[in-house]
């Protein structure tokens, strides 16, 4: 019967994590300035709902560069041959 109850309360934690991880998806993070993406924009702020969570809970985080860090490394290209 404990089993039971320990499957029941495993199998609830477990859609609580995948609910978590479905409601914010996956940060986005340029890795030049450090810029976050979300609100279909780039934001030197933390997301709100990162502040609202526990400092020892994973984020899974993926880096790419925001649309200014790509702007400027067209500009230096092109000014090189110049």
């Amino acid at each position: 019967m404990l089993k039971k109850f320990m499957k029941i309360k495993k199998g609830s934690q477990s859609v609580q994590e995948n609910k978590s991880k479905k409601e914010y998806g996956v940060l986005k993070m340029c890795r030049k300035c450090y810029a976050f993406q979300y609100e279909n924009g780039w934001h030197f702020e933390k997301p709100a709902h990162l502040l609202e969570r526990d400092p020892n809970e994973e984020v899974t985080v993926q880096f790419s560069q925001c649309s200014a860090c790509v702007e400027e490394a067209l500009a230096m290209y092109d000014m090189e041959y110049v």
